[in-house]
């Protein structure tokens, strides 16, 4: 019975190893993407918005109006 506990203890020990190392290589990622992050920010790269289409600049109204009709298609024989 002594030989099960110590092969108990010892599967336990093993596993707790592997858990820190996952943890240590995990902090590792996050700690290089946040490199990573803070490199860009540095250079000063910004990202563009997305260009407005022509159906957003006729007003929210209009543009709804349409996308319903194309939804539903018997709602436009009105």
């Amino acid at each position: 019975m002594e030989l099960f506990g110590t092969f108990v203890r010892e599967t336990i020990n093993i596993g707790c190893y592997g858990m820190i190392l996952i943890a240590v290589y995990k902090l590792f990622g996050v700690a290089s993407d946040l490199a990573e992050i803070k490199e860009l920010l540095k250079r000063g790269h910004t990202f563009a918005a997305a260009p407005r289409s022509a159906n957003e600049s006729r007003g929210d109204d209009a543009y709804a109006a349409d996308l319903l009709k194309t939804l539903r298609p018997e709602t436009s024989r009105e």
